[in-house]
């Protein structure tokens, strides 16, 4: 059950690719409003670059007009360094230097843009970073590659990692000798506290460090989001609605409470949607000494059994332009270890389809688990429901998830033989009067 918060996704569909992050188009859009001197830190619409070498005092690259040994196509950031001759480790889109153009630019890829690299010796790190001001769902492509057609190599590492989880996500690593390494990911979500590094220093001698890397972050469309769904000013987002109640599945039960707005609720959340009996849904932590919501989390605390209503949810009710079939990624922590812990479940048209209950072993907490569930039918609603399994202080749960549109099978269903058809009509007249929330328009 470990898993995290970057959850790796097995999702088949096309979509329209939006980057979220370039290395090289990001360098190629900020490097002009550099002056001699200046920290190599890039500030983009959706992040920040900052290129460092990692052993180093000063460990943050600064700004050349030209490099070293006549390098007057040099225009990018480099060391310095006091104790050599050069200025490395750099990174730019010109060449390194001129002694080494023949070897670094002929054998630039064009599938992927990328920005020339020359990391120092084996000591140190020369280290890309990307710090995410985005949430979502994305994709990332990218590769390292050693320039040099001699010497021997550039050792290279890449990882994602998000500081709220303290989770790495392993891009990969090795040495390359005049060859490249590529590194893609299927869909994972990030956050706006995820950084993506890629490491690489010399195998050997500074000389033979000579490299390309690039790096493309494409965001991934999504419908809908349950923490985008929050609203902060009582109006939660198109379809969402929030309910306390005695059962899983509130089109089964006559006893559902919709949870109403307050800009102050219990303990102090600011802000957050409750039923006034200990149950609540904040994108801040309900109590003091609860953990801090992720960018793409909601909280979630159900109420006691005492209560009757130990069932606290978010339901989406599916528009008339959304279709039937849904991709649903998130993740959940539910991280107390007192008391019961809790339940998870996603219903789809009142159906169970995911369930997880808190790990005994694990002190009757998750401590963090992802879900995917791929081609989702629903022509009503998906439900998000944490229930309390007993005392409700230790239930606060962390939830993330979004809601993307599926691929419809290829292949439907057999026809029905006549009879069956007869059953279905009458329990799609069942299903209609069963839906009393009704079909968001």
């Amino acid at each position: 059950m470990a898993a995290w918060f970057f959850c790796f996704l097995c999702s088949t569909y096309s979509y329209g690719a939006t980057i979220v992050a370039d290395l090289a188009g990001d360098y190629a859009a900020g490097i002009g409003s550099f002056s001699e001197g200046q920290d190599a830190v890039l500030t983009g619409t959706n992040g920040t670059w900052t290129f460092k070498n990692v052993g180093q005092a000063n460990g943050s690259l600064i700004y050349y007009g030209a490099g070293n040994k006549n390098s007057v196509n040099f225009k990018g950031f480099a060391g310095p360094r006091t104790d050599w001759s050069l200025n490395v480790p750099a990174v730019s889109s010109g060449v390194i230097f001129d002694d080494d153009n023949k070897n670094a630019n002929p054998v630039h890829r064009t599938d992927i843009g990328s920005v020339n690299i020359h990391p120092s010796n084996s000591t140190d790190d020369l280290v890309l970073s990307w710090d995410s001001n985005y949430s979502g769902p994305v994709r990332i492509t990218g590769f390292v590659q050693h320039a040099k057609t001699n010497g021997t190599g550039l050792v290279w590492s890449g990882d994602v990692s998000n500081s709220s989880t303290g989770k790495t996500v392993d891009l990969g690593s090795g040495t390359l000798k005049s060859s490249a390494a590529d590194f893609s990911t299927d869909t994972m979500i990030i956050s706006t506290n995820t950084s993506l590094n890629i490491k690489s220093h010399a195998n050997g001698s500074m000389a033979s460090g000579l490299g390309h890397a690039g790096v493309q972050i494409e965001a991934v469309p999504y419908i809908t989001s349950i923490r985008d769904s929050f609203g902060e000013n009582g109006t939660l987002g198109v379809g969402w609605s929030y309910y306390v109640s005695d059962n899983a599945n509130i089109d089964g039960t006559t006893n559902e409470i919709k949870m109403t707005y307050n800009a102050i609720g219990a303990n102090g959340a600011k802000p957050m949607f409750t039923d006034g009996n200990g149950s609540g849904i904040t994108p801040n932590k309900v109590y003091g000494d609860s953990v801090a919501t992720d960018s793409t989390e909601l909280e979630f605390h159900p109420a006691n059994h005492n209560t009757g209503m130990n069932y606290v949810l978010a339901r989406w009710e599916v528009g008339a332009e959304d279709g039937t079939w849904f991709d649903i990624a998130g993740s959940l922590r539910q991280l107390n270890t007192q008391y019961n812990g809790i339940e998870f479940s996603i219903l789809a048209d009142g159906d169970e389809i995911y369930n997880i209950v808190s790990d005994v072993e694990n002190g009757n907490s998750i401590p963090y688990e992802e879900f995917f569930l791929e081609q989702v039918f629903a022509k009503y609603s998906i439900d998000f429901v944490i229930n309390s399994l007993g005392k409700y202080n230790g239930d606060s749960t962390l939830l993330s998830a979004y809601i993307m549109a599926g691929i419809t099978p290829e292949t439907p269903d057999s026809v029905p033989e006549p009879a069956t058809w007869a059953m279905m009509v009458l329990g799609a007249v069942g299903i209609v009067f069963l839906k009393k929330k009704g079909n968001r328009q």
